[in-house]
């Protein structure tokens, strides 16, 4: 990354109040469909395909619907984006994937989290 080129933020306590608030608002049985999102993302003036890449990197499980904390994710790069002016990332940083999805979310992938060491070999002296 070059120097002094604009980085994802980590949320802070107050993103996450107003991500969950924004979340309860919006969402219908624990998800928020693409017409809500459209209603919720698309007064940050953001690009459509800019709109398009946050979604995609959103939606972890690709079912067309953010759970809670595939909306956190969305609504975090859509501000960071929109306040701050930080580019949309290929990927998200497992740090931050991690800050924003709630305790118990499922759909945490797998690679926001930390490796698992191998299991040790099997073998039939034991």
């Amino acid at each position: 990354m070059a120097a002094g080129a604009l980085q994802l933020a980590l949320p802070t306590a107050s993103d996450l109040d107003t991500y969950d608030q924004t979340f309860a608002a919006h969402n219908t049985n624990g998800y928020v469909d693409g017409n809500a999102a459209r209603q919720v993302f698309l007064p940050s003036q953001l690009p459509n395909d800019v709109l398009s890449t946050i979604w995609r990197l959103a939606d972890a499980d690709s079912d067309a619907y953010l759970n809670h904390g595939e909306f956190r994710v969305a609504m975090h790069l859509v501000m960071q984006a929109y306040r701050n002016g930080v580019p949309v990332p290929s990927a998200v940083p497992p740090e931050v994937l991690v800050a924003l999805h709630p305790a118990g979310t499922p759909q945490l992938p797998s690679a926001a989290l930390p490796p698992q060491p191998p299991p040790p070999p099997q073998s039939e002296d034991w």
